[in-house]
């Protein structure tokens, strides 16, 4: 999965669960908004959340031998992926409303898990 491949996350002998975010800052903020859900709702023994999905208008343009999370903005009735997108910093959040988990090689009419952005 790109960004985010340099994550950890672990539970230590007292229990303390421990995310470690990978160093890119987008790369971070990816990871935070995939893998928190998952963990708080585990230690608070609430079921799975039904995933947001949607459809990419863009698919062909981000399509890659890798899933990928991408910046996405809304687009009618699906999504806009960013084509190019850098982990170093956090530009590509600005106007953006989500983030998207592009599976390998996606089709056009292949819906891909959306996360909202907290803002």
């Amino acid at each position: 999965m790109r960004p985010g491949g340099s994550q950890i996350t672990a539970t230590l002998p007292d229990g303390t669960v421990v995310l470690g975010l990978p160093g890119n800052p987008l790369a971070a903020v990816s990871t935070a908004l995939l893998t928190a859900p998952a963990i708080v709702d585990a230690l608070t023994a609430r079921g799975p959340r039904s995933p947001r999905t949607g459809f990419l208008s863009n698919a062909s343009e981000v399509r890659a031998p890798i899933p990928r999370i991408v910046p996405v903005v809304a687009d009618g009735t699906r999504w806009r992926a960013d084509v190019k997108v850098r982990t170093a910093h956090l530009a590509h959040l600005v106007g953006r409303d989500a983030l998207a988990v592009i599976p390998a090689d996606v089709s056009d009419d292949e819906p891909v898990t959306i996360l909202p952005l907290p803002y």
